[in-house]
């Protein structure tokens, strides 16, 4: 872990009573395999009783499984989920923690039985064909376009999304609904059964798009959903589904690319717009041996492509697994999906206590896995004592670029605050950055070296020490009882004209007096140009007390105070607006304020009075002020 001073605040102004250092850390980076939501390489049928000490669990983060409809759905409203899908559930994700997912589906070769759509949608009417499996087994398949079998399919669904709702552990779910396997081909269909069965690819096409947008209705928002996607021929029914918000799976992948040479000319593009993309191997190993396919180019297929999950249907469970296997799932393993991380962090080491203050933390991120993440993550900062389970603080912030924006290989830079309080006591905290699913609380794993039990990052330590002033210092004051001294306060506009009066400030005392029409566009009725040099780091409040002796009533915008800040050059920054005026009080004083929170570089700080109503014409104005103060409430 590298770490560098960037900024020391000693001497830089009378006030810093510490000497306190911006500094820079650059975690380490980490090639772990992580565990994290949208994400990873999975068991594809694991064993029930799969050794916890068996490798694979290093390498896969979710348990694959697929079913028959008729395992789920043997009779007209008997569901079967909880003793089958509640079963791996249970043993996978209940027992250890691991998530599931899962495919239904219609249409299965490798089945052993005559039905894998249920018999009795077939004695509803729905139309069949047959077909011979691997194991010569004779099977009824069902007429995907037939609208009597889009409606069981519905009805199912609709039962199955009902199950799966609160159901904490799903990963995701692919659609199975139509062709073999439910993938997008129709394998064992003769063309002579298609003629038969008024097969059209219009008629294919709408069926599809039923199938997605009852998935869309019935699943549970947030149900991440893949649809084993088609080449170019059908990519009206891959792009529906992105339409719905669901993600791309070809379970096709080979040494030279995957079926359809998809990666190019579909995932690229559509991973760019959120869609999470899925692989599987066209074969096991012994087979790709046999055909002469290479695993390690396999691999390079997956890792040149924005990949988010791989299937390792290798044969991964024997006890003769070759060792090419493992090595290469362990490669792509450390690159899959997103792996975000915090490539450098930027943070005061030394704050006072004493008054409740801002602890500045800057942090550049990165990622370097293959893809975006679909989540959009929150960022945490917190502070930790030596030994304890729970931070002493903690902030969340939302940066200004999505988590689902952040590419691999780019750097997103987030700038924030940890409020630290008055009472904080002294002695050294660990700082520690992190991102978080917020609707689930769930933190993201990063890929850093230096990681907390929950997957942040340990990136320093913050030594609190005692304050040996007291707060707020005030910088800035103008009551107007001086009469000797003129004020620095003057209208902002020719419209507008101000005065010092006797006798109508607040007990009696002067107060400044500005009156006038606002009959041009103008953002301000009076200011002052420099109240004061700001010292980095330092919050500031400006508080006055205003009257408001004569305004329309119909007039929308209220005037109000503000904070303007400038450059060292004068030249404008930007504005931080205050509390407004309370118009259903009008006739009384009301104390206003603004609140300012700097960065490291110093400024200076003006201050106006805003119309609130640029663009408007606002006649007859009259307004008081008086006990106008500027005060420092914290500095490092």
């Amino acid at each position: 872990m590298m770490r560098r001073v960037v900024l020391s605040l000693a001497g830089l102004c009378a006030s810093v009573v510490v000497i306190a250092a911006r500094v820079e850390v650059q975690p380490a980076a980490s090639d772990d395999i992580l565990f994290n939501p949208g994400m990873g390489v999975y068991h594809q049928y694991p064993p029930a009783g799969l050794s916890a000490e068996h490798w694979s669990n290093e390498v896969c983060g979710v348990a694959y499984c697929r079913y028959n409809w008729s395992a789920l759905n043997p009779e007209p409203g008997v569901y079967r989920f909880d003793e089958v899908l509640g079963a791996f559930h249970d043993v996978w994700y209940v027992k250890r923690g691991v998530p599931i997912a899962f495919r239904v589906m219609s249409q299965n070769m490798h089945a052993r039985e005559e039905y894998v759509t249920p018999k009795w949608v077939f004695d509803l009417g729905v139309p069949s064909v047959e077909h011979v499996a691997l194991t010569k087994q004779l099977q009824l398949d069902p007429v995907f376009w037939d609208e009597r079998y889009l409606e069981q399919q519905e009805i199912f669904l609709q039962a199955l999304g009902k199950w799966l709702e609160g159901r904490p552990g799903i990963e995701f779910m692919d659609i199975g609904a139509i062709g073999e396997w439910g993938e997008m081909h129709l394998a064992r269909w003769t063309p002579e059964q298609l003629a038969a069965t008024g097969y059209s690819h219009y008629k294919y096409v709408m069926a599809y798009r039923r199938i997605i947008d009852a998935h869309h209705q019935y699943m549970p928002r947030g149900t991440r959903i893949f649809l084993n996607v088609g080449g170019q021929k059908n990519h009206v029914i891959n792009d529906y589904a992105f339409l719905r918000g669901m993600h791309f799976r070809q379970d096709g992948l080979k040494h030279n690319g995957a079926s359809y040479f998809c990666g190019e000319w579909l995932y690229k593009p559509y991973a760019e717009k959120g869609v999470l993309c899925n692989y599987e191997f066209h074969s096991g190993y012994n087979e790709m041996v046999k055909k002469n396919w290479s695993l390690s180019q396999s691999i390079d297929v997956v890792l040149s492509e924005p990949i988010s999950y791989l299937n390792s249907n290798l044969g991964i469970y024997g006890e003769n697994v070759h060792p090419e296997v493992e090595a290469e799932l362990r490669r792509v393993a450390r690159k899959i999906g997103y792996r975000l991380r915090p490539k450098a962090v930027s943070y005061l080491d030394q704050v006072t206590t004493g008054n409740a203050k801002r602890l500045p933390v800057t942090i550049t991120w990165t990622n370097d896995g293959l893809a975006a993440p679909s989540m959009s993550f929150v960022s945490e900062v917190s502070l930790w004592r030596a030994g304890e389970e729970r931070p002493v603080l903690a902030t969340r912030q939302f940066p200004a670029e999505p988590t689902t924006a952040w590419k691999p290989g780019v750097e997103i830079i987030q700038s924030g605050f940890l409020d630290l309080p008055a009472d904080l006591p002294v002695g050294d905290y660990e700082l520690r950055v992190g991102l978080v699913l917020p609707e689930h609380d769930q933190a993201i794993k990063l890929a850093c070296a230096h990681r907390d039990a929950a997957g942040g990052c340990v990136a320093g330590v913050v030594k609190v020490v005692a304050a040996t002033k007291e707060y707020p210092v005030l910088v800035y004051e103008d009551n107007f009882d001086d009469a000797a001294r003129e004020t620095a306060w003057g209208a902002t506009s020719e419209d507008f004209q101000t005065e010092v009066v006797a006798g109508q400030g607040v007990d009696g005392s002067r107060c400044l007096r500005f009156f006038g029409d606002k009959v041009k566009n103008a953002w301000n009725y009076v200011g002052v140009g420099k109240l004061t040099q700001t010292v980095p780091w330092g919050s500031y409040r400006l508080s006055m007390k205003m009257k408001v002796i004569a305004y329309p009533d119909d007039v929308r915008g209220v005037p109000h105070p503000k904070l303007a800040i400038h450059d060292l050059e004068d030249k404008w920054l930007s504005n931080q607006n205050g509390t407004p005026y309370d118009m259903r009080r009008k006739g009384e004083w009301q104390e206003l304020s603004v609140v300012l929170h700097l960065e490291d570089d110093e400024r200076f700080l003006g201050s106006a009075i805003e119309t609130g109503a640029y663009g408007t014409v606002i006649k007859g104005v009259e307004i008081l002020l008086d006990d106008i103060r500027l005060e420092l409430i914290s500095e490092p």
